[in-house]
């Protein structure tokens, strides 16, 4: 008996019932030695959600022995699976182990292999509180991962996913958001676990209310991730970033007994109000445009319910935003538009919208008309003038 033969025999012997027949193939390919076929049953058997506790052993016992045979980017796929299932303290040492020998792989497929495996071995760092040593691991990848082209998305995917979650660690909402959502482009949602995708759309919300620089939630609320609050105790913040997209304080005042309870948001209510202040801005100079470029003060402080005399103060913080762009007039106390920051529109925002622009048609249409009713020594009296 071979020396894979023996230690199939043993692992099969502590693998469940239904488990088996993978043992029977894996002796079969390997003494044919059809590494691609055998590959192939390795990953089928790494997917069985029974065969978790087993994964350890079968990478070290058998898979290391031969992996030089199959595709490294599997090879390093399973290393990760498999250092799942151990404790924290083994399973670093498997990724440090396996980062070793990532670096001494040539290029293309060196650099993209080690992306993959220094971000799972910085999330071991992560979990023994060691920021430094994780902060250094994700600004070492950052250059490779901003030049890779084509690469397996599960690549970048270990690369926001650490960097997500430094960010939640060290408070950084802003980026947290950024990086949560190019970790979701690289994923599909329908694999993620229930617990695991409830707890993402959580953080970002989060993020995305904390986040002193975000006021654009289009990308977000457009993002099928949202969907896995609805029955959960936190379903309040879907509501509460619509209630913010739109500018709605009476929507935000209902919402204000749930928001009260949550300890991460508790502390902020009065900056959450500040910042619904400029996006009720952003709405109401939204809606000014159907009709002039002129905004009253008086106008933005009843729709933001910021006193009149602050209001030019608002309007100045929302030009250093740029969530606005155009010029205030003091004397006649009133703002004039140029320009308003795209945003997400729901259904009621886009009928505004279709309004705004009839009322556009129809004002030119109306120009239009009293310019053909002009005789033309009107017209040449207008153009010389």
């Amino acid at each position: 008996m071979s020396d894979a033969a023996a230690v199939l025999q043993r692992l099969a012997s502590s693998a469940p019932a239904p488990l088996q027949k993978y043992f029977e193939e894996f002796h079969t390919l390997y003494e044919q030695k059809l590494w691609h076929q055998l590959t192939l049953r390795v990953q089928a058997f790494f997917a069985e959600p029974t065969a978790k506790p087993l994964l350890p052993a079968v990478f070290t016992q058998f898979v290391g022995g031969w992996h030089k045979k199959m595709n490294s980017l599997v090879f390093v796929k399973l290393s990760v699976d498999a250092s799942r299932q151990m404790p924290d303290a083994e399973g670093m040492a498997l990724m440090e182990s396996i980062v070793a020998e990532v670096k001494l792989l040539p290029k293309p497929e060196g650099p993209v292999l080690l992306v993959l495996s220094s971000m799972e071995l910085a999330q071991y760092s992560l979990k023994r509180s060691d920021v430094a040593a994780t902060k250094a691991a994700i600004e070492s990848c950052a250059g490779a991962v901003e030049s890779f082209v084509g690469v397996d998305p599960s690549i970048a995917a270990a690369y926001y996913r650490v960097s997500a979650e430094y960010d939640k660690v060290t408070l950084n909402y802003a980026s947290f958001y950024k990086n949560m959502l190019l970790y979701l482009t690289c994923v599909k949602i329908e694999e993620m676990e229930l617990a695991e995708a409830q707890q993402r759309a959580h953080d970002l919300c989060l993020a995305a209310l904390l986040g002193e620089k975000i006021y654009n939630f289009g990308e977000l609320l457009c993002h099928p991730i949202l969907a896995v609050l609805r029955a959960t105790s936190v379903s309040y913040l879907h509501e509460a970033l619509l209630a913010f997209n739109a500018g709605d304080h009476e929507a935000f005042d209902k919402l204000l007994p749930a928001i009260s309870t949550h300890e991460a948001l508790a502390p902020h209510i009065e900056m959450l109000r500040q910042k619904l202040c400029l996006m009720s801005l952003v709405e109401v100079v939204f809606c000014q445009l159907k009709s002039s470029r002129v905004l009253p003060f008086r106008t933005v402080s009843q729709a933001t319910r910021v006193p009149l005399e602050e209001v030019e103060f608002l309007l100045m913080k929302a030009l250093s935003f740029s969530l606005i762009r155009g010029f205030i007039n003091e004397p006649e106390a009133c703002f004039t538009i140029e320009w308003v920051q795209p945003r997400f529109l729901d259904l009621q925002q886009i009928s505004e919208l279709r309004a705004g622009i009839h009322a556009w048609r129809g004002r030119v249409k109306e120009t239009c008309g009293l310019i053909h009713s002009m005789v033309p020594e009107q017209l040449a009296a207008i153009s010389s003038t």
